[in-house]
């Protein structure tokens, strides 16, 4: 009885010990995380301008909202601004890192070189792409001309300014999605390649057949984060374009900024924030459902 009673003691002083090494993760989350959302939701019910106390309106910011044209336009392009840039991410990332997987020589070499934009400020990667991909002293267009081509107003045409933003934005983010494929790469046994090779599997039927499914669990990380990460996108267009032009390139996030802190209509901005939150949260589940059952399936 005395060695149950001393062994339970020990189990609950390790437990303890185990929730007060949680305990600074748990207030963080609460403090920057659920408080923030919880008070967000607050005052989207108020009509708040940051110099006044909050006056309860009930939901009239979420009837204006339904009705604001801005807002569901913003909400369109961030809708075609996602859709184009998780699946060239997805692509780019894992072409990227079967390439180096492949390789014989300056492995390390490469996967820094891939990995480096992800060093680098998006703020300040916009600034300098920016004057990079400038009409008249840009040095890009300056290639252009120099090679007999026509120069493109890569930030300046609405049909183009938003692709120009995507591919940006996937060349930013694409290192840290390839060392996630890379690792999980690695915990795809050698012993199936080397069969497949026994059979006469060529390299596409090894990628597609190996390669795919054995990356499910992986793609089904990189494609949610990918995807939340894509509907909060502001910084980096906001250099680039600022969100134009004529708005091509205005995205939810930019909306929400600027009814917040530059017409300060806070409650206003709060129901377009719990919209979003709203928005992300039941893609999020239909996607993680969907993933889940195709990799239970492999991929089929």
């Amino acid at each position: 009885m005395k060695k149950k009673k001393i062994i339970s003691r020990l189990k609950v002083k390790e437990a303890c010990v185990g929730y007060l090494f949680l305990l600074p993760a748990a207030a963080c989350l609460l403090i920057w995380t659920i408080y923030p959302i919880i008070k967000s939701f607050w005052y989207s019910l108020t009509d708040f301008d940051m110099l006044s106390e909050p006056v309860y309106n009930n939901f009239a910011n979420y009837k204006d909202l339904f009705m604001d044209k801005e807002w569901k336009e913003a909400l369109g392009r961030t809708f075609r601004y996602v859709l184009m840039f998780v699946p060239c991410l997805y692509i780019v990332s894992l072409i990227a890192a079967e390439l180096i997987k492949h390789l014989t020589r300056g492995k390390g070499f490469f996967r820094t070189s891939y990995y480096l934009p992800m060093v680098v400020s998006s703020v300040a990667a916009g600034a300098i792409f920016r004057l990079l991909l400038n009409t008249r002293m840009g040095l890009v267009n300056k290639i252009l001309t120099g090679i007999g081509l026509q120069q493109v107003n890569f930030l300046g045409d609405e049909k183009i300014a938003l692709i120009t933003c995507v591919m940006l934005a996937v060349w930013l983010g694409f290192g840290s999605n390839m060392i996630i494929f890379l690792a999980g790469l690695q915990d795809i046994p050698k012993v199936y390649y080397e069969a497949a090779k026994i059979d006469g599997a060529k390299s596409i039927h090894q990628f597609m057949y190996i390669t795919f499914p054995g990356l499910a669990q992986v793609s089904i990380f990189v494609l949610t984060m990918s995807f939340i990460n894509s509907f909060q996108t502001y910084d980096l267009i906001k250099m680039l374009t600022g969100g134009g032009p004529n708005y091509s390139t205005t995205l939810v996030v930019q909306r929400i900024y600027e009814e917040a802190f530059k017409h300060y209509n806070m409650g206003y901005a709060c129901a377009m924030t719990v919209v979003l939150f709203i928005i992300i949260f039941v893609i999020t589940m239909l996607q993680l459902g969907i993933t889940t059952k195709m990799s239970d399936n492999g991929w089929e």
